[in-house]
Formats: structure tokens, sequence, C-alpha cells
């Protein structure tokens, strides 16, 4: 199931890219009474059920707009919280200017937030300035999470999770001033 938040004609709507027509996205306005929020969804497992079978190709996709026309919004406009992970191989850690950990270290992971109010959906535009050095930009797996929990095991992970999305996350790498058990890169004549 392809849900997402777009806009035509300066108007909010939520949206499902329907199996019977994948170019196509159908506008949900009248199934959840003209609410503009993802999260009203994730709240309601009826109106789940109303949009899986909307999906399957039980109902008329004729009010299904064409996909080239709409503008993308974030499918979340304000999440709660946007946890990312940085450096979450050995590579990527080289690539950003640090030592790469030894193929046997342990290393701490780094998480970080991002602003809710960063987001932008497909195509906008990302403005940058005369202050960024060092911007470097990723595609990442963005998991959406339904319902809430504390000390979760591994086995019930997948049941708090509502969905995927993708995230380009762009940073400005100048700013890792000094992450915890990191050192830079030394120059390569220094390193024999």
């Amino acid at each position: 199931m392809k849900l997402g938040l777009f806009e035509i004609n300066s108007e909010k709507h939520i949206g499902l890219v329907p199996k019977a027509a994948p170019g196509k996205v159908l506008p949900l306005s009248d199934l959840l009474d003209g609410r503009t929020d993802l999260t009203s969804i994730i709240e309601r497992p009826d109106v789940i059920s109303k949009i899986r079978a909307l999906d399957s190709g039980s109902a008329s996709t004729n009010d299904a707009v064409d996909l080239a026309i709409v503008k993308f919004l974030p499918p979340i406009e304000r999440p709660g919280k946007i946890i990312c992970l940085a450096g979450n191989y050995r590579a990527h850690i080289a690539e950003s200017g640090y030592v790469e950990p030894q193929k046997q270290a342990n290393f701490t992971q780094q998480l970080f937030l991002k602003p809710s109010t960063s987001l932008i959906g497909n195509t906008a535009t990302i403005e940058l300035n005369g202050t960024n050095a060092k911007v470097g930009w990723e595609n990442e797996l963005a998991v959406v999470i339904g319902s809430g929990g504390r000390n979760i095991s591994a086995a019930d992970a997948y049941a708090h999770v509502f969905g995927y999305t993708i995230l380009n996350d762009l940073s400005e790498r100048g700013l890792n001033s000094r992450i915890e058990d990191r050192s830079t890169a030394r120059p390569s004549a220094l390193r024999e």
C-alpha cells in the first residue's frame, strides 16, 4: 500500500497510489472526513482496512489524479521525532573525514535529531548559503513508527512499524567538530 501527502490546486490531500493505477494518486479526502494528516490514518485501523480494500481494486479509481501534476509533500509534515543514525558503517565514517574503525572494533553508534521543520517534499528546493562548506547527502530508508512503546524486544519491533518512506538526508558535515570515540583522519603521509 502506497500512501502519501500531496498538493493539487493549492489543496492538501492524503492519497493512495492504487495497484490498479500505478501512475495515479487517489485522494482519500472523503474517506478521511477532509483530514490531511497521515497520523489520522495511523491511529485508525478501521480506516486502514478501507484503504486496503481500495488498493486491492474493489473500488473505482475514476477520481485518481495523474502523479505528474501533483506536488508531493513530506508524508508526515510534523512528526514528533526524527531520529537519525550517523556513520552507521565503516566506509561512511571514513568518507566523512574520520578514521575508519578496525574491522574487529566495536564503535559507538551516534544518533542525531533532525527538526521536523527541515522536512520538504519531493522536488522542493533545498536552500544553501555561503556558510555551507561541506554538505553531504544520503538516501536513507525512513521507518514510520505507528505505535510507541518502551523496552520493545527485537521480536516485537515490527508490530510498531506503520510503514517506510525515503529520506534524503542532507547534512552540513563541517559542523561535526567533535564526535565521541572518533578521531579525524590524518594526512596519508603521517599514516606510515
